[in-house]
């Protein structure tokens, strides 16, 4: 990709009248996001959270909407999104989406800690630093970096990155390098966690001009493809049996569109046999209906933010060097993927969580982390199509 050239974006060839609907779905969902969970410029709202929020409460929560819960959490995962949801969004450098994506990134920047990092959010994890959320705090301040120049931006940034370096790291592992989970906590790697620090590392270096903050990605490379199997499939986490197969579906979109969007910035052509790989395993991830499944092993489960994922990933396909036959294939499935999700907004713009959790339960809750992916990723969808 040429320096200076945007990265978030993907181009599918869509026809017009579909691009309108993915730009309006999007829109819908703005509208209501703003309206529910914007405080003073931040996106604060609930989460399913972890632990036993995530398996219990969050369904008592859910059917219980009476009940004024007071659990709205701040979490720069869904910052970073509805920053480069809003960057999508502006068309004039002083439009209201510029200056919501401002408002936001100075948000992030005033709540950083004086050491360059952010607390995680959630109070079952109180006192972790997680890589995952200063990374999606550095994706938000980079790209208002990009868009205005301002230096506040930029230094957030890389005072991040030196908490990054010096408290998170990498991990060596059979000759490759797997980065960090949390800072000061090391266990079996994650690879989804390495394929969004592919594409953190080379924004960094394409924001700077400087490729030296890319230097690891070759080693990080190198783990993503001794751990891919031949099905394309990566384990959730590394040599550890209990967790080959998590929320499989959707963690393999994610990896795709984050090497896709490392591959877009570096031109590393090593990674093509393995997205060419995560999609192979992908073209099992629809429905009939159009959902996307929730893991191998559970079909009747599906969470709408994953489906969309599902679909961003797989109409992204263009230029891996597929087959035009294969393409196509994917495109069918990510518009039958599409389609399902469409008839899943609610009136309000909204979208409820999931459905088929323990086969029979429903978490009808709204979650502003899940709305603001999905956000982003249908304007991603029609910005370059």
């Amino acid at each position: 990709m040429p320096p200076g050239e945007r990265s978030y974006n993907i181009h599918p060839t869509i026809e017009n009248r579909q691009v309108s609907q993915y730009h309006d779905v999007a829109l819908n969902i703005h509208s209501y996001m703003e309206r529910s969970f914007s405080v003073d410029g931040a996106i604060i709202g609930p989460d399913p959270g972890v632990r036993f929020n995530y398996r219990i409460w969050r369904f008592l929560k859910g059917y219980t909407p009476w009940i004024a819960w007071n659990d709205g959490l701040y979490y720069l995962q869904c910052q970073g999104y509805w920053v480069m949801a809003n960057w999508l969004l502006s068309r004039e450098p002083e439009d209201r989406f510029a200056q919501i994506a401002l408002a936001a990134s100075d948000r992030i920047v005033e709540r950083q800690r004086a050491d360059g990092a952010w607390d995680y959010p959630n109070p079952e994890w109180k006192g972790r630093v997680a890589t995952v959320e200063g990374t999606f705090a550095s994706f938000a301040l980079l790209e208002a970096y990009r868009h205005t120049g301002r230096e506040r931006y930029l230094q957030s940034a890389l005072r991040y990155h030196d908490f990054f370096s010096n408290c998170i790291g990498f991990q060596e592992y059979q000759g490759t390098s797997a980065v960090n989970y949390f800072a000061g906590r090391h266990s079996n790697p994650v690879p989804n966690n390495s394929s969004l620090i592919l594409r953190y590392l080379a924004n960094l270096a394409q924001a700077t001009g400087e490729p030296r903050y890319a230097d690891k990605c070759k080693s990080v490379v190198d783990f993503l493809l001794k751990f891919q199997r031949p099905s394309g499939e990566l384990p959730y986490v590394v040599d550890e049996p209990r967790m080959l197969h998590f929320q499989c579906f959707q963690y393999h979109s994610f990896i795709y569109l984050d090497t896709w969007n490392y591959y877009r910035m570096s031109g590393d052509e090593r990674v093509l046999p393995f997205l060419q790989g995560v999609l192979r395993f992908l073209e099992g991830a629809v429905h009939p209906s159009g959902y996307g499944y929730y893991q191998c092993d559970q079909p009747y489960r599906t969470v709408n933010y994953h489906t969309a994922a599902i679909a961003t990933a797989l109409v992204t396909c263009d230029d891996i060097g597929l087959s035009s036959g294969k393409v196509a294939e994917y495109r069918a499935l990510a518009q039958r993927a599409y389609q399902y999700l469409y008839q899943q907004q609610q009136s309000d713009g909204s979208f409820t969580h999931s459905r088929g959790d323990y086969r029979f339960v429903c978490d009808h809750r709204r979650y502003p982390r899940y709305l603001a992916m999905m956000l982003y990723h249908l304007l991603c969808t029609a910005e370059r199509a």
